[in-house]
């Protein structure tokens, strides 16, 4: 990760990363994991226009990890993105290891682009340890 962040860096984008990693995942899991936050951050330069900085944050350990890129740059409307790229090929590349990749867009407000591995629990009604 420390790679990626460094490489962004010396290409102009204006990174402002925290990243805390206590233990590494397996070697599959952190190799596309590194390679989805690649492709979101050169999402960054590529589409997101004028944007001042870039948030990116990583906290995990040998059983989970979490990343988060968000930028306030352009932003798009995620349902008129065609099929592929990073979307379909990094991104997804990461559920094969049980992990989710989370697109949230706005037109005019920015991109955050979340990575989960293992993918969240799920909650809600009938979910274990709820109560319901």
């Amino acid at each position: 990760m420390s790679a990626v962040v460094d490489a962004l860096a010396d290409e102009g984008l204006a990174l402002v990363p925290f990243v805390s990693i206590k233990g590494e995942p397996p070697a599959e899991v952190r190799e596309a994991l590194v390679a989805a936050t690649r492709e979101a951050l050169r999402n960054v330069v590529r589409h997101s226009a004028s944007t001042d900085e870039v948030h990116l944050f990583v906290e995990g350990d040998a059983d989970s990890v979490l990343v988060v890129v968000r930028d306030r740059g352009v932003g798009f409307d995620p349902g008129s993105v065609r099929a592929g790229g990073g979307m379909t090929g990094s991104y997804s590349a990461l559920r094969r290891y049980g992990g989710e990749t989370l697109v949230t867009a706005w037109p005019g407000d920015g991109t955050k682009v979340t990575f989960r591995w293992p993918a969240a629990e799920p909650t809600g009604a009938g979910a274990p340890g709820t109560g319901r």
